[in-house]
């Protein structure tokens, strides 16, 4: 009975999910269909969707066990699973599903429980043939390379992305030098690039390097031309240091000088590692000449292989000196003060061997011919040299000024800490706290190659190729470009850890200590900024090419400039570079010389050109800076020029004074008469009008001073004459009183007869009407009345 009634519900559900699937159509593709990001299949792939007998994939006991992809899994939700089945097409009554369940085609829930075998050997077998089911498994999409996932669908990276294939991502390409124009999707990472516009093609050096990790584990890692990171050595507990500060590579590239307190010796190939000198137990630290591990050191910073790698020079920072190690006397490797106090006393002084003082020096470099070294003085911010024959100290660059500013020798100022020399013995950098000081070896001139690099007190190495120096800051190892100024990092991510690995995907603690194993060159694989000229350079750049030339003599440029103008005048080129002439001499534009102002000129602090002195002053030799006081000015004269000394200033007489010719002397010119300022005559005036007499001198011939004839007045040119009616009185016209008259240019008014009368002003006078039979006029009267007397008997 229990099988009869199973065999209908059998029958039953075929019909139902025979109706559901013709309803459904199917997404089945080989099989398989791509859902939520994954790709479900049959276990049997013998079966799919089109077959007209839907398929059971255990009809009956035992049941085949079906394998399992690599790139499957039987362990997965089925939340989605009866939605996959009707996207298939697969019209099973029920799915076998991994999780051990038997599910109805369209039930979120187990029926039975368990139904299903999952075995963990990879492959999966129905114990239950009762029912028709069939085993779905989930896979992963692998899409091609150079593609990634999204959604269901296999799509390109895009340009300047890679991925493998399969179920990888696409990644950013980090394969082209800095900042590049990728033109490919890539397969690894692998794109295709050029450079940007603004760069230029050169060959680059792919460097083998040692780092040393200044944090645990404190391991030595490799870094080789294609930027894989290895680790070479992780110090031992036996071994008597690990905490190093210094590290120097033999030219054998095997062994390997560390320390601090110690100097030790490792076999990079076989591991051996040896303490040769310094104390490996208690007190461990001190200042004591000796044989090896009898003498003591307090901290060696900074170390450099001396005379065919007979010595090792090692700078003992806390101990203010340098240390020698003899590493040819057999095996006792005698331990001697080079040059520096004995008994740790820090200073600046210069002197011979012992005699000279440091304070806290870092590190030091050795020239090519190892005749010179040379000492990072910390402690005192200056650059110190060893004469390596005769001992003698000396400082060489920086003013002792905790800054970092440009000069010339102790005019500049640098705060200076690891050191490298440039391998043809030009330039000696200086790793700063944040940058990259170059100095001039002939000159010992400072400029700045790179003002930022990240915070790294750590050591700086150069290349073989001059073109690039190698330096740690902020858990990566980079390159620094001279020629452009680029930076480019090697290896190392953003974060601290301890993995090898390729690239970026390496991780260092603490990068501090490095040395150039080698270089390869890798022609045309870097892109480089074309280069900012400095000043007194100008610059060209092509696709392939980016140099920089001197100015021309007498001319100059600013940093970046692709061309130069001439020095202003006033200044004269010194290196490419204007410099102000000093006082007391000048220049033309575009001079290389300044030249002495002449006598009779001077030029003051800040003036561009040569000045004339001033009237009245002198400057007696050339390059004159102010001009003196004349005094051989006579009476009445002024000066009119400048002189070569105190007695010949030119000057002149006054208006109206003329120069005696052979005495120097001014006279004055007569009435009449005048003189221009300088004169040497005194000549007629022909200013004089009419009715006029000249009264004194002129300054020229129209100036002279004249005065009016009486009855006469001027109005400034000319002399006219008084009205009728009028007088002169006090150099003006006044009207004649009422009583009297004036003709014309009249000095005096004259009075009426008697029986006449005039009003002011009058030119005559007028007979008086009041006269009767019995009077007489007897005076001057006014109208018009006058006064009269009578006559006789009346």
């Amino acid at each position: 009975l229990d099988r009869s009634i199973r065999s209908m519900a059998k029958a039953a559900i075929l019909l139902l999910n025979f109706l559901a699937c013709a309803a459904v159509s199917s997404a089945s593709v080989g099989g398989h269909v791509d859902y939520n990001g994954f790709r479900y299949l049959l276990a049997n792939v013998d079966i799919d969707s089109a077959s007209t007998d839907y398929g059971d994939d255990c009809p009956s006991l035992p049941c085949t066990p079906y394998s399992i992809p690599s790139t499957c899994n039987a362990s997965y939700p089925t939340t989605d699973i009866s939605d996959v089945a009707l996207s298939l097409g697969w019209g099973a009554s029920y799915i076998a599903a991994p999780d051990g369940n038997l599910y109805g085609t369209y039930a979120s829930s187990p029926i039975f429980n368990p139904l299903l075998d999952l075995s963990v050997s990879g492959s999966v077998a129905l114990i239950e043939a009762g029912w028709q089911a069939r085993i779905i498994l989930r896979c992963t999409i692998l899409c091609p390379a150079g593609t990634g996932l999204r959604g269901n669908t296999c799509v390109s990276c895009g340009i300047g992305n890679w991925s493998t294939g399969g179920s990888g991502a696409c990644q950013p390409c980090t394969n082209g030098p800095g900042t590049v124009n990728y033109t490919s999707v890539g397969s690894g990472n692998n794109c295709t690039w050029t450079c940007n516009a603004a760069d230029y093609v050169t060959d680059g050096y792919n460097p083998s390097l040692l780092i040393g990790d200044l944090a645990p584990p404190y391991s030595i890692r490799a870094v080789d031309p294609n930027r894989v990171v290895s680790t070479v050595y992780t110090p031992r507990i036996t071994d008597a240091t690990y905490n190093y500060k210094f590290m120097v590579l033999s030219s054998d590239k095997q062994t390997v000088y560390l320390g601090s307190y110690t100097v030790n010796k490792l076999n990079i190939t076989n591991k051996t590692f040896t303490t040769i000198a310094g104390l490996t137990s208690y007190p461990y630290r001190g200042a004591s000449d000796g044989l090896g591990t009898m003498a003591s050191f307090n901290a060696i910073t900074g170390a450099a292989l001396w005379q065919n790698e007979s010595y090792l020079l090692a700078v003992d920072m806390s101990n203010c000196n340098v240390r020698l190690v003899n590493l040819s006397s057999n095996a006792s490797f005698p331990v001697s003060t080079l040059a520096g106090s004995k008994t740790q006393l820090c200073g600046l002084i210069d002197g011979v061997g012992t005699a000279a003082r440091f304070r806290y020096p870092l590190d030091i470099a050795l020239d090519p011919s190892q005749a010179t070294a040379y000492i990072s003085d910390a402690g005192n911010n200056v650059i110190r040299t060893i004469n390596l024959t005769s001992l003698a100290v000396a400082t060489v660059a920086g003013n002792g000024g905790a800054s970092n500013f440009d000069g010339i020798g102790t005019a500049a100022s640098i705060t200076p800490m690891y050191l490298a020399v440039a391998p043809d013995g030009h330039a000696l950098y200086v790793k700063t706290t944040s940058g990259i000081r170059r100095v001039d070896l002939a000159t010992f001139a400072v400029t700045t190659a790179a003002s930022t690099l990240g915070q790294s007190p750590y050591q700086l190495a150069a290349g073989a190729g001059l073109t690039t120096l190698y330096y740690t800051s902020n858990y990566r190892v980079s390159a620094f470009f001279l020629p452009s100024g680029q930076t480019f990092h090697i290896a190392g991510g953003a974060a601290a850890g301890s993995r090898d690995g390729v690239g970026a995907d390496a991780l260092f603690q603490a990068p501090g200590l490095i040395v150039v194993v080698g270089e390869t060159r890798a022609p045309g694989a870097l892109c480089a900024v074309c280069t900012v000229c400095p000043a007194g350079q100008f610059g060209t750049c092509n696709a392939s090419a980016s140099e920089c030339f001197p100015c021309p003599a007498g001319f100059t440029s600013r940093p970046g400039a692709s061309a130069c103008f001439p020095c202003a005048a006033g200044s004269y080129s010194v290196g490419g570079l204007c410099v102000q002439c000093p006082p007391g001499s000048s220049s033309e534009n575009g001079s290389t010389a300044c030249t002495n102002c002449t006598a009779g000129t001077f030029k003051p602090r800040g003036s561009p050109a040569c000045l004339n002195c001033s009237a009245g002053t002198f400057s007696a030799g050339a390059g004159a800076t102010a001009c003196g006081q004349c005094t051989n000015l006579t009476g009445n004269g002024t000066w009119s020029g400048p002189g070569t000394n105190s007695s010949n200033c030119a000057y002149a007489c006054r208006a109206g004074f003329n120069l005696v010719v052979g005495t120097g002397l001014c006279s004055a010119c007569g009435a009449g008469t005048y003189a221009a300022p300088g004169s040497a005559v005194c000549s007629p005036c022909t200013n004089l009008p009419d009715n006029a007499n000249h009264t004194g001198v002129g300054a020229n011939a129209t100036s002279c001073p004249f005065a009016c004839q009486p009855g006469f007045i001027s109005n400034g040119t000319a002399c006219l004459p008084c009205p009728a009616g009028s007088r002169m009185r006090a150099g003006v016209c006044v009207n004649c009183t009422a009583g009297s008259y004036g003709l014309a240019s009249a000095s005096v008014c004259l009075a009426c007869s008697q029986g006449n009368y005039s009003l002011p002003g009058a030119s005559a006078c007028t007979v008086c009407s009041n006269a009767g039979p019995y009077n007489i006029f007897v005076g001057r009267g006014t109208p018009p009345r006058g006064p009269v007397v009578c006559q006789a008997g009346s």
